[in-house]
């Protein structure tokens, strides 16, 4: 065994004893007693002040070092090497007061581990070097990250704190830590190091911006001191969980589609188509349009397997540019303007029980103060958990459909009871031209948000099975409910009743149930009840969405750590909503926007076009005929050249606001050298949200 000259046996009952791992540095540790009682003194000035006011904080990290020291042997000054032999120190080296290993100690002999069994020398000789530097380096992370960073880190016990200055400056280097080395207690006498157990996961600091991405040891770029980091793993990572099955995924797009449209749209279509057999038609084909829309974004849901539908798909196909503009336009007038009418409907059909008299309607006010009531109710439900919002979703859409059930067999039994006059030449009187595409632009209200469920990918179970799983059942179900109640609103209601009908389910229910006429008007607010938390539930996840790739403040992409739910973002959308409640016109601004709609929708599937020539190598769990998307964009082009031509005065202002978008994305994206008032503005708020509401930013699966 290799020995130093200077160590006298004598010394061999002052020799410190090595219960963790041993240390092997490159020098000699020099430590008197005049060090001890400076660090004394330095822990109990420093460590309360840098660990006071976090809550979360361990109570032994701030004990009195002299607590910690109590009870070593220091009877006399020495040099404590790698071996636990102590040696003279001169008066020259008292001056050192850092770290000195001896090269020559490679011999060492073996150790016992608290709570392991006796292990190999050469084993032992080999970590000793790397639980020194990562001692070391932890020592320097967990003041760096206390002092300057202000992150609590919970089970961290303290047994002494070395100075800045005591550390070896020739190991600044910290290697990575395996998960057993991270379990590791190590302790020596004098205690001179901390006692480190492996720590909780804790959130990190980005640019001013609370993080919980998963935490490792690292080096910073700029040298500066390493923040000690930890990995977080199952149900305390803070991302959105895939809690949506696949039994709630067909009642988000039923309940979603079955709005307010097939209680109330029925009277456009037939005006606009002129007859009850092009209606029918008319019916029919928007559902097979919307299937097969359906299915194309079935398989780009597959392939791209990211939340935020149209979106996400326009940005992988064609840009950021185009993306934000359509994002923009569904930020402030698409999502807002339709969430709100479906809540005013829904509150004109509650109360509207209450006012039977045909010459009092409901206040105006009192409806839009209702309707500001259940937006804000939905939205608290989806903050508070996601599970509750798809419970919610489930019941109210299987209400709507029994309501649509009674609506198709009571007109059914008309029909059987020889009521078919109505049906006796179904052409007659049909329209044509820009008639028409008026006639789809109704269907296709009716039939819209089949494409809600693509918002929710990441929150899906098993999406490559579930979602189109999915698509495939609930669309063409909807199809079929939707042509079977019409046909029951032909049998019963005359063409001229169909006509004067604002609401034609109500018109219905007065005419076929009597006194039980009040069916119609619940099952309306019960639909459109459904309608908003379905809103709320899927098109929050496009700010979500959005603010994660860096085209809205990033505070909306943060994720409340206890509710796994995205709260600013949907606070957001539910204010958004607000702001339009009291617009008088909202049916206006809507219409402006109908061919955006749809060019969006259109330019997304001609993205799925676009990578199955650019990427063919993608996965595609599914691959439809190409047929089917070319089919689709060339409809989607139709009914947007036929929104100008139809009313090219609400084109042309909805062209003019959409184009804002870009003024917006080269000021707001592309313009990075912003002045730093605006930033530190920025980030000063985005600190006080996650204060307030407990948001973190998501974290990434590895």
């Amino acid at each position: 065994m290799a020995t130093n000259p200077a160590f006298e046996p004598d010394d061999i009952d002052e020799v410190s004893e090595v219960k963790g791992r041993d240390l092997i540095s490159d020098e000699d540790v020099i430590v008197t007693d005049r060090d001890l009682e400076e660090m004394d003194v330095q822990m109990q000035a420093d460590l309360p002040q840098a660990y006071s006011g976090s809550p979360d904080v361990n109570e032994d990290i701030v004990k009195p070092a002299n607590e910690s020291i109590k009870g070593s042997p220091q009877q006399e000054e020495g040099v404590i090497s790698a071996n636990g032999n102590i040696g003279r120190v001169s008066s020259q080296e008292k001056l050192n007061q850092g770290t000195r290993i001896d090269p020559s100690v490679t011999d060492i002999p073996e150790p016992e581990l608290q709570g392991s069994p006796a292990k190999d020398n050469n084993s032992y000789n080999e970590k000793g070097a790397e639980a020194e530097e990562n001692l070391s380096c932890s020592a320097q992370e967990s003041k760096h990250q206390d002092q300057e960073i202000g992150t609590t880190i919970d089970d961290i016990s303290i047994s002494k704190e070395l100075k800045e200055g005591d550390l070896p400056k020739e190991n600044t280097l910290c290697k990575d830590h395996s998960a057993e080395e991270d379990n590791i207690s190590v302790e020596t006498s004098p205690p001179q190091l901390r006692k480190i157990t492996s720590a909780s996961p804790t959130t990190t600091m980005e640019n001013g911006v609370q993080s919980s991405k998963p935490l490792k040891k690292s080096n910073d770029a700029n040298g500066k001191q390493p923040v000690i980091k930890t990995e977080s793993t199952g149900q305390d990572r803070v991302t959105l969980k895939r809690e949506i099955g696949l039994f709630s995924s067909v009642t988000i797009i039923i309940g979603n589609i079955i709005g307010s449209g097939i209680f109330l749209t029925p009277t456009s279509v037939y005006n606009n188509a002129g007859s009850i057999g092009l209606s029918m038609i008319v019916w029919t084909a928007c559902g097979i349009f919307s299937l097969i829309g359906a299915l194309c974004f079935a398989e780009l849901g597959t392939t791209i397997d990211s939340s935020g539908a149209e979106y996400t798909y326009i940005k992988e196909s064609f840009g950021d540019l185009a993306a934000f503009v359509v994002l923009w336009v569904n930020l402030i007038i698409i999502i807002p303007t339709g969430h709100i009418i479906v809540a005013l409907v829904f509150a004109f059909y509650l109360v509207g029980p209450f006012f039977p008299d045909p010459e009092c309607p409901p206040p105006d006010l009192f409806v839009r103060i209702v309707a500001v009531l259940v937006t804000v109710l939905l939205t608290f439900v989806n903050c508070w958990s996601v599970p509750w919002a798809t419970k919610v979703q489930d019941v109210f859409t299987v209400a709507k459909v029994l309501a649509l059930i009674v609506i198709i067999a009571s007109g059914l039994i008309w029909i059987f009871m020889g009521h078919t006059e109505n049906f006796e030449n179904a052409f007659e009187g049909s329209a044509s031209g820009e008639s028409i595409a008026l006639a789809f632009y109704g269907g296709l209200f009716a039939y819209a948000a089949w494409n809600y469920l693509n918002y929710l990918t990441e929150e899906i179970k098993n999406p490559q099975k579930n979602l189109p799983w999915a698509i495939a059942i609930s669309v063409p179900l909807v199809t079929l409910i939707y042509v079977l109640a019409n046909v029951a609103y032909f049998a019963v209601l005359t063409p001229e009743e169909l006509m004067a009908s604002n609401a034609v389910a109500v018109t219905y229910g007065e005419k076929l149930f009597g006194p039980m006429a009040w069916i119609m008007p619940v099952s309306v607010a019960l639909s459109t009840f459904g309608g908003v938390n379905g809103g709320c539930l899927s098109l929050s996840r496009l700010f979500f969405v959005g603010a994660r790739e860096g085209q809205l403040p990033a505070v909306m992409a943060m994720i409340q750590v206890k509710r796994k739910t995205p709260l600013p973002s949907l606070i957001f959308t539910c204010i958004l909503t607000i702001l339009y409640v009291f617009v008088k016109r909202i049916e206006t601004l809507l219409n402006y926007f109908s061919f955006m709609t749809w060019l969006a929708i259109g330019a997304a599937v001609a993205g799925q076009i676009y990578l199955r020539w650019r990427r063919p190598d993608l996965p595609r769990p599914i691959k439809l005929p190409i047929i089917l998307p070319i089919i689709f964009v060339l409809a989607c082009l139709f009914l947007v050249i036929m929104g100008p031509v139809a009313a090219p005065m609400d084109t042309l202002i909805g062209l003019a606001i959409t184009l804002t978008g870009f003024p917006v994305y080269f000021i707001g994206i592309y313009w990075e050298s912003k002045p730093k008032w605006l930033l530190n503005a920025i980030k000063k708020c985005t600190i006080f949200c996650q204060k307030t509401f407990l948001i973190v930013s998501q974290e990434k699966e590895e």
